[in-house]
């Protein structure tokens, strides 16, 4: 028989679980319930089981319930305003944040947006859609990575739109953006990344173009332009039997390289079609918007939707393996 002093004992650490949670963890999280938006239990419980040493670590008083008051507290008492909703949504992201010191961790970067010319709500949207930019360092990415930015030509105004609605740009490596605003510019093919292929064209923008470019795609941070759904977009912008348009403009498109070709070509091919075979110079307006309101809203042509959907279709099966889409 085997005796009971053999039998695999429990982590004497456990024997405090009820304590820890009565005196530690059950006012923290009282208090995320009631003051994070964190009502259900399941988002609560999330929140818990992805940070359960940081939130036993966190100070209720020094970290959380400071860093809970400024995400939810208006912007006139000196805080981003979010809705409990929002700040829930963001907890169960990035737990982590809200352990965090708010005024040497948190503040400290959302006045550096500030000082960019962010505005709170363009704060508060960009921490909504990225929460991670508030883990980001600011001397090691957060002040390196905007000032190549700046260096490219998007400042000012423009360099607060892209931040607030892109904030991902944080999270690539930026050796991807130098590389293709590289290959923008370049006037004799081939030349960027790697020995980028001798059959890349050269694409010859200015620094002005280059930087409208950047600014209108950001997909640019984070994929190369040598890659093949890139090099397939820019064979169709410039083919005769595509859109026959000079790589120079763009500039003025740039949402074509932000789409892929699959969504963009037959929107402009259709268009092409019920408009006598022209387009006009500016692309821009055929590239925004859902596919299911195209005809209407960018046409004109309510009665075309369904003619619309059909072409979509027929052209995806006729012109993918053409444009190297397979």
């Amino acid at each position: 028989m085997i005796s009971s002093t053999s039998q695999p004992q429990p982590p004497l650490f456990l024997s405090f679980l009820p304590h820890l949670f009565q005196q530690v963890l059950r006012p923290k999280l009282a208090l995320l319930k009631a003051e994070a938006g964190l009502s259900d239990p399941l988002k609560l419980g999330a929140v818990l089981a992805a940070q359960p040493r940081a939130l036993l670590a966190a100070s209720l008083e020094k970290h959380l319930r400071p860093a809970v008051a400024f995400f939810t507290s208006e912007e006139a008492q000196g805080g981003l305003g979010m809705r409990k909703s929002t700040l829930a949504r963001i907890a169960v992201k990035r737990p982590i944040l809200l352990t965090y010191d708010r005024e040497e961790q948190i503040l400290p970067k959302v006045n550096f947006f500030k000082e960019l010319g962010l505005t709170v709500s363009q704060i508060r949207a960009m921490v909504a859609a990225s929460p991670d930019v508030l883990s980001i360092w600011i001397g090691n990415d957060l002040r390196p990575t905007v000032a190549w930015i700046q260096s490219i030509g998007i400042t000012g105004p423009d360099l607060a739109t892209l931040l607030a609605h892109h904030p991902t740009v944080f999270h690539n490596p930026l050796h991807v953006a130098k590389e293709n605003v590289k290959l923008l510019k370049s006037s004799s093919g081939g030349e960027g990344p790697k020995g980028a292929a001798k059959d890349f064209p050269a694409l010859k923008l200015s620094d002005a173009q280059a930087a409208k470019v950047m600014m209108g795609a950001p997909v640019l941070f984070r994929r190369l332009l040598t890659g093949k759904s890139m090099r397939a977009k820019l064979r169709y912008w410039s083919a005769s039997e595509g859109l026959g348009k000079d790589f120079s403009e763009l500039a003025e498109a740039p949402r074509f390289l932000e789409r892929s070709l699959k969504s963009s070509a037959p929107r402009l091919e259709f268009a092409k079609r019920i408009s006598s075979g022209s387009l006009p110079s500016n692309l821009a307006p055929f590239l925004e918007g859902p596919e299911g309101s195209f005809a209407t809203e960018k046409l004109g042509a309510p009665g075309e939707e369904k003619a619309f959907e059909a072409f979509r279709k027929e052209w995806s099966k006729k012109s993918a393996a053409k444009w190297g889409l397979n």
